[in-house]
């Protein structure tokens, strides 16, 4: 097998969302984006400054569907992928997620323990793919396994590149109850969304033709320039358009807004319940929007195959002419149409329920259970935490985690603060990556094998870090009273 397929296969299980989850940050609260997951909470450190472009980058990556050891096999020195394994290690409904968040700006601070502010500006790129086990079975199986039978594709996607402005405030109502609100304004700079797809296919008849029914959208809205493949073919042309630069980082008719909610309470001394509501917003896409969608709702198209004679006999014009001929019939069926209608995305809206309690002064466990809403479907995730105050200097984590149909992610951080300066790092998987597997594949360019790492059990895993300036995070001695009573 060729190292390109083995890297396909790979990158297919690295591309991820939506920054779905990151908990080990949220299990270290003298980090200051532990706040991140509930705005309710505030951080040990009283005043904190984001460093531009280094106090917070993280990316997260993540797919539901297959491990890499279950699809890849080695046989007679030779790596294959198998694809029945692929088939049947998929769920009916698979995603691929990935997210990348990086701070451009970011402040907070505490006045008198009883309330929080805090303001930052981060860019975000999420991304998420769904695919149907369908799909993929009807791709490998062809038409011949699935006659007389309707099947569901309805692929999806989201391709989403924006900015966004929050605004935050928390406050101790007494000392069990404490409640958190952060207002985003968000600034939308591309998007690609598939909108509302529905296509079902149909094999029937002895000459296995393929009927398919359904609705076909897709929506963009992203600068001119980049559709132009003139631009697209020199990126770097793009790049140093200083006009196109400026207009695309002040791009502002993309707008929308988004709304976080958290709270939590004490009901005894050491518990902490927490609650909170993450993206409850959207963004309206009014910039330079292209939409294709079909006309005709109750459309049906007759695939009966495409002639390939023209194709072994040498004509590459004439196949060429005929699959055009097709594109252009399927295109008149369904009535495929070009508008420039501005359109509305949604974010996935997350919800956290946690719990922590302080075993000792030092040391805290913890569970919680984490719910995200997307293309009407809910994902759940299950964590456990353990984290222990070795000094107020150095705070670390460890955690497990239940996400995405995986049940090895053994998560690790910690919190290193020099004050005025914290370096930190999470992942809620930090053995992903560490343990792999070799396989041995024929290079026919060199004419020998040669062998390519592959991790063994990866389809979840993010990682978080940054250094931020922090001021006030040791807590004040108790001095007793020099006259007692």
């Amino acid at each position: 097998m060729k190292k390109k397929y083995l890297f396909i296969l790979v990158t297919a299980l690295s591309i991820n969302i939506y920054g779905q989850y990151n908990f080990t940050t949220n299990d270290i609260p003298v980090i200051p984006q532990s706040t991140y997951l509930n705005p309710a909470l505030m951080p040990t450190c009283r005043v904190y400054i984001g460093l531009p472009l280094i106090s917070s980058n993280s990316i997260y990556i993540a797919h539901t569907g297959f491990n890499p050891y279950q699809v890849l096999e080695t046989r007679n020195d030779t790596t294959f992928i198998n694809v029945n394994s692929v088939v049947n290690k998929l769920a009916k409904k698979n995603y691929l997620f990935q997210n990348n968040n990086i701070e451009l700006l970011s402040f907070s601070f505490k006045i008198k323990n009883k309330h929080y502010f805090s303001f930052n500006i981060v860019e975000k790129i999420n991304t998420w793919v769904s695919y149907s086990k369908n799909l993929v079975e009807f791709a490998y199986k062809g038409n011949g396994a699935l006659l007389d039978k309707s099947i569901t594709l309805n692929p999806a996607l989201d391709f989403s590149y924006y900015r966004e402005y929050a605004l935050g405030y928390a406050m101790n109502i007494n000392d069990k109850i404490s409640v958190g609100a952060r207002l985003k304004l968000l600034s939308g700079k591309i998007n690609i969304n598939s909108g509302n797809t529905d296509i079902k296919l149909i094999t029937t008849g002895e000459m296995y033709d393929i009927t398919a029914i359904g609705t076909l959208e897709l929506n963009t809205s992203m600068p001119e320039e980049m559709r132009d493949t003139n631009y697209i073919n020199n990126f770097d042309s793009l790049v140093d358009n200083t006009d196109f630069v400026k207009d695309f980082i002040l791009l502002k008719n993309n707008l929308g807004g988004a709304l976080d909610l958290g709270f939590t309470f004490k009901p005894i001394d050491n518990l902490i319940i927490g609650l909170s509501i993450i993206d409850l917003g959207f963004i309206n896409w009014k910039n330079d929007p292209l939409n294709f969608i079909n006309r005709n709702e109750n459309a049906s198209f007759t695939f009966t195959g495409v002639d390939v004679a023209p194709l072994i006999a040498g004509s590459d014009s004439l196949f060429d002419e005929r699959l055009d001929d097709l594109l252009d019939s399927i295109k008149d069926v369904f009535d495929i149409d070009s508008t420039y209608n501005s359109y509305t995305t949604w974010l996935p809206t997350k919800i956290y329920l946690t719990a922590s309690y302080d075993i000792t002064p030092k040391t805290t466990m913890g569970v919680g259970v984490h719910l995200m809403f997307l293309n009407k479907s809910v994902y759940p995730a299950f964590h456990f935490k353990a984290l222990h105050k070795f000094s107020h200097i150095f705070q670390a984590s460890i955690n497990y985690t239940i996400a995405n149909r995986n049940y090895t992610n053994l998560g690790f951080g910690f919190a290193l603060t020099l004050s005025p300066f914290q370096f930190y790092l999470t992942t809620d998987n930090i053995l992903g990556p560490l343990i792999y597997d070799e396989y041995q594949y024929y290079d026919e360019g060199d004419n020998k094998f040669k062998y390519v790492n592959v991790p063994h059990n990866l389809k979840y895993l993010n990682v978080h870090l940054g250094i931020n300036l922090v001021f006030g995070c040791k807590a004040k001695k108790y001095a007793e009273p020099s006259i007692r009573f």
